[in-house]
């Protein structure tokens, strides 16, 4: 039940963000893309290879509660998807989701550690410059209590 909870509560913060595909011409749902992308991240992948990689090794438990009708998407699929949303739309749906996860953990903020995230922000021409795409990029509670994303 859980797991379907936080995939509801994705949902929610990102129900705004325009899909900028053609609609009937898809085969990846975009919310399964952005679960699968932020799963990607938190567990400190660097790039799309890196995140295909991460979620074809936990298909079965993205099956779980992502409807994946396509599969697993290709790391070009990934990178066309998140080169074309809007970057500030995009930055938008991610800080309200993790005040909301903050929130639901009792900490102050989530610290984002990354360089380059570039889908979360750092873009050139509102794109991601070609292989960089995600970074150096993890997540860490930050409050009283909390130290180095553990709970003291």
């Amino acid at each position: 039940m859980a797991a379907n909870s936080s995939v509801a509560s994705i949902k929610k913060h990102f129900r705004r963000l325009s899909d900028p595909r053609v609609v009937g011409r898809t085969t990846h749902l975009l919310i399964d893309l952005l679960v699968m992308a932020l799963c990607g991240v938190i567990a400190n992948c660097d790039d799309w290879p890196d995140i295909v990689q991460f979620a074809q090794q936990r298909e079965s438990w993205f099956r779980r509660f992502l409807r994946l009708p396509g599969g697993i998407p290709s790391h070009d699929t990934f990178e066309r998807v998140f080169a074309a949303l809007r970057p500030r739309a995009l930055e938008a749906c991610c800080l309200a989701w993790l005040r909301d996860v903050a929130g639901l953990a009792g900490v102050e903020h989530i610290a984002i550690d990354g360089k380059d995230a570039a889908w979360l922000g750092q873009f050139e021409a509102g794109r991601p410059a070609r292989g960089e795409c995600l970074g150096d990029a993890g997540a860490g509670l930050v409050g009283p209590g909390c130290r180095r994303g553990q709970r003291q």
